[in-house]
């Protein structure tokens, strides 16, 4: 939808906002004139309001948030859309095993995205919810985690199979009761100095090769002091996975305001700039 088109969907909400208060208004005045007519105008009033005012928000601010995502993606990437189905399947997600989630598939559940190409590379994103369910002192806990989840398919194979968790991402024992059930993960116990006094959690299967070039290390350290988001980042094969906790593309919408163009071009997601140079070392750093 373009911005004119999305203004006039706005206008037309206020005037079908402004018959409900007409509707009501009426419905005042006649409750002194004649009652009879006060429950027939609450109950065109009502009607209005389930048949056109609720629907034609929820459309308003759904457009809203689509046009948003677009406007968002396409500072980075070319032909960048907003799908209509999760850009990035669940499954897909809980087999990266970077964020702790339980076994139903209703665990990972995935809601606005949308994807685009950079450099000849595919990139998706979505909003993200894990579901994770765990032991503390013989007493069950809920953790929720919300975030943007960012894939980018590289072109090379990176031979890697690595998990690098910020602090603040998860919750520890949460942590922990993955890597009981997930027992071919280990911690890596020698880190560099920023990673092990700024709390990151690094994991690898058993076997596999140490730590990222150092190149793609200070990408990612620069990525993390670029915003205040905790992140983790997952490389596996030739896919670069990076989880950014509470950063949403859909967002609230104020009905209350007129949509402004500034707002329609605010960016949702600004560490894809990072996100996109990172997928860039990893690839030069196999040469």
């Amino acid at each position: 939808m373009e911005k004119e088109a999305l203004k006039q969907q706005y206008r037309n909400l206020r005037i079908l906002y402004f018959v409900s208060l007409i509707l009501a208004t009426g419905a005042l005045i006649c409750y002194f004139i004649d009652k009879r007519w006060t429950l027939v105008l609450l109950g065109a009033s009502i009607v209005h309001h389930l048949l056109l005012v609720r629907p034609r928000s929820k459309q308003y601010e759904r457009e809203y948030n689509h046009l948003c995502i677009e406007q968002t993606l396409s500072r980075y990437l070319q032909d960048a859309t907003r799908t209509a189905s999760p850009a990035i399947d669940p499954e897909e997600i809980r087999k990266a095993r970077l964020i702790p989630a339980n076994a139903p598939k209703s665990s990972v559940y995935c809601f606005e995205s949308g994807r685009g190409n950079y450099r000849g590379r595919t990139v998706r994103a979505s909003d993200v919810t894990f579901t994770h369910s765990f032991l503390v002192v013989d007493k069950k806990r809920h953790e929720f985690v919300t975030g943007t989840w960012v894939s980018v398919a590289l072109e090379k194979d990176t031979g890697l199979d690595w998990r690098l968790l910020g602090p603040h991402v998860v919750a520890q024992p949460s942590l922990a009761e993955m890597l009981r059930r997930e027992k071919d993960l280990q911690r890596l116990a020698e880190l560099p100095p920023w990673m092990s006094e700024g709390g990151w959690t690094v994991l690898r299967p058993e076997g596999n090769p140490d730590l990222p070039h150092s190149m793609v290390l200070k990408q990612i350290r620069a990525l993390a002091e670029s915003t205040k988001c905790p992140l983790s980042v997952h490389i596996q094969g030739n896919q670069l996975n990076v989880f950014l906790v509470h950063r949403v593309l859909g967002q609230k919408v104020n009905i209350g305001e007129a949509p402004r163009d500034q707002w329609l071009a605010f960016d949702r997601l600004p560490e894809l700039s990072g996100i996109l140079k990172l997928s860039d070392v990893l690839v030069n750093s196999l040469e």
